[in-house]
C-alpha cells in the first residue's frame, strides 16, 4: 500500500510539473503576441548605470518578456563578478529560453563581442528571434542557432563561427539531465581554451525533476577552479557554478 501510495504522489508530481510547464508556454506565447512591438526598442534603447538596473529591466522590464528562469539574487551576484572582468568578446550560450541571460551577457560584454546563442526551436521561436535579434549593441555580433545542442552539425556551425578564435565565456543551461548537461560540456568546453564555464542549476532538485546538473556539477568541479554562487543551501533549485580553466 506504501509503495502505490508513493507511486500515486509521483505520478501527480510529474503531471503538475508537466502542466505548470505548459501553462508558462502558453502564458509567454502570449506575452509575445500582446507586447513584441513594445518590448523591441525598450530593449534596443536600454542603456544602465549599475548592475542593479540591468538586473532589474531583464527580470521587471518589457513585461516580463526576457525574465530569466533563475534566482534574481545569484543573478545579481553573477552580474557583479562579470562585471570584475574586462568584458568577454566571444561569448557562447547552450540554453537561452526567453532570452534573459542572452541579454544580461550582451550588455557585460565588449561592444564588439561576438555572442552566439544555441538552444532547441520551439512553437514560439519565431516571435522569440524577433525579441532577441533586438538584444545585441550596434556593434555586436549575434549569431542565433535553433538547434539540438548535441547534433554534430549544431557543433559544426558552432565551430565555423568560432573558427580559431577562443570563447571567452561558456554557459551551459541547455538539457538539464545528466547526461544531457555532460554532453554539452564534452561538446563545447574545447571551444574555451582559456576563460569561464559556468552552469545553471547546480542545486540538488527534487528527483522526480529529472535534473542530473547537480551530480555532474560534483564531478566536473574536482577537476578546475571553481566557484559556486548560492542564494540559500536549502532551497531547490537555482545555484551557479562556474569553472576556471586555464586562468
Amino acid at each position: 500500500m506504501g509503495y502505490s501510495n508513493r507511486l500515486w504522489d509521483k505520478s501527480i508530481s510529474i503531471a503538475k510539473g508537466k502542466f505548470i510547464i505548459l501553462f508558462q508556454k502558453i502564458v509567454d506565447l502570449l506575452s509575445l503576441l500582446l507586447f513584441l512591438p513594445f518590448a523591441i526598442p525598450k530593449i534596443r534603447n536600454f542603456r544602465h548605470a549599475s548592475s542593479k538596473e540591468l538586473s532589474d529591466f531583464c527580470f521587471l522590464g518589457v513585461f516580463g518578456l526576457l525574465r530569466p528562469v533563475q534566482i534574481k539574487s545569484e543573478v545579481l551576484e553573477f552580474i557583479n563578478y562579470l562585471y570584475e572582468r574586462n568584458g568577454n568578446r566571444l561569448v557562447l550560450e547552450i540554453g537561452t529560453a526567453r532570452g534573459g541571460t542572452l541579454f544580461l551577457f550582451s550588455r557585460l560584454a565588449c561592444a564588439d563581442a561576438t555572442i552566439i546563442s544555441v538552444d532547441l526551436p520551439t512553437k514560439a521561436t519565431r516571435l522569440k528571434l524577433l525579441l532577441q535579434k533586438a538584444i545585441p549593441l550596434s556593434g555586436q555580433q549575434m549569431q542565433l542557432i535553433r538547434a539540438d545542442s548535441h547534433n554534430v552539425m549544431t557543433l559544426q556551425t558552432v565551430k565555423d563561427i568560432v573558427r580559431d578564435k577562443n570563447v571567452d565565456f561558456l554557459f551551459i543551461d541547455g538539457d538539464h539531465s545528466y547526461s544531457g548537461v555532460k554532453q554539452d560540456f564534452e561538446l563545447y568546453q574545447p571551444l574555451v581554451k582559456e576563460g569561464l564555464i559556468a552552469f545553471h542549476d547546480i542545486v540538488a532538485h527534487d528527483q522526480v525533476s529529472g535534473c542530473g546538473v547537480d551530480r555532474f556539477w560534483r564531478e566536473v568541479r574536482e577537476h578546475f577552479p571553481y566557484d559556486e554562487i548560492i542564494y540559500d543551501n536549502k532551497q531547490s533549485w537555482g545555484g551557479i557554478g562556474i569553472l576556471y580553466k586555464n586562468i
